[in-house]
């Protein structure tokens, strides 16, 4: 009896290795067209960088017939649409970007930022707050959260986002002159002023934030 359990056993294990070696095989085509995906993206974003933008987004077209689902390959397709000003064909991509990688921050970030690029500043504002919740630690998305919260009037919200994006990012221009401006919004305008001057301080070249600093002192 002891025998027949043993062996039935040792079949039903081999059977079961032989199933998830089956799988696997099966497995392998897809495995190899994303990694081949994931060079073309590497490739493309390269040729960005080198600022030929054409053979850039062949490269990304490339990825995407190699594999249709490749997040990163989307991803980059809509950082080309972006660049178009393709918003609403932008946000279809990130949407899937973020369905297929639910529950991460930058998905839901770079979605955000699109769909406030297009002024839906509402639905931007939902996506920023649940890239928040997964990453509480990243300035980026406090201070696009600010931003759209101030488009939609909700100062006070936006103040806090504005707080905490500059105490997670001290050193970054934007996110002072963003600060800058939520303070001047809320009649905090000493403090905005000190904002706008960190700002002007950290890059004097920028010219959002010299202009932003004279409109304040000329309405002082």
């Amino acid at each position: 009896m002891r025998r027949t359990a043993l062996r039935i056993c040792l079949v039903m294990a081999a059977l079961g290795s032989l199933l998830a070696s089956g799988a696997a095989v099966r497995e392998l085509p897809r495995l190899r067209a994303l990694r081949r995906s994931d060079r073309l993206v590497a490739e493309a974003q390269r040729l960005s960088a080198r600022g030929d933008r054409h053979a850039a987004r062949a490269a990304v077209e490339e990825a995407l017939a190699e594999a249709p689902s490749n997040p990163r390959a989307r991803r980059e397709l809509a950082m080309h649409l972006l660049a178009q000003r393709n918003y609403q064909a932008a946000v279809a991509e990130l949407r899937e970007v973020a369905r297929i990688k639910w529950g991460d921050a930058g998905a839901a970030r770079e979605l955000g930022e699109a769909l406030g690029r297009m002024g839906e500043h509402r639905s931007a504002v939902d996506w920023l707050r649940r890239a928040a919740r997964v990453d509480p630690t990243n300035g980026l998305t406090h201070a696009l959260l600010a931003r759209h919260l101030l488009d939609l009037g909700e100062t006070g919200e936006a103040r806090k986002a504005a707080e905490r994006a500059a105490e997670l990012a001290p050193q970054v221009p934007w996110v002072q002159v963003l600060r800058g401006l939520v303070l001047w919004r809320a009649g905090e305008a000493g403090e905005a002023e000190q904002a706008l001057e960190r700002a002007v301080a950290l890059r004097p070249e920028d010219r959002v934030a010299q202009a932003a600093l004279r409109a304040l002192r000329g309405r002082r």
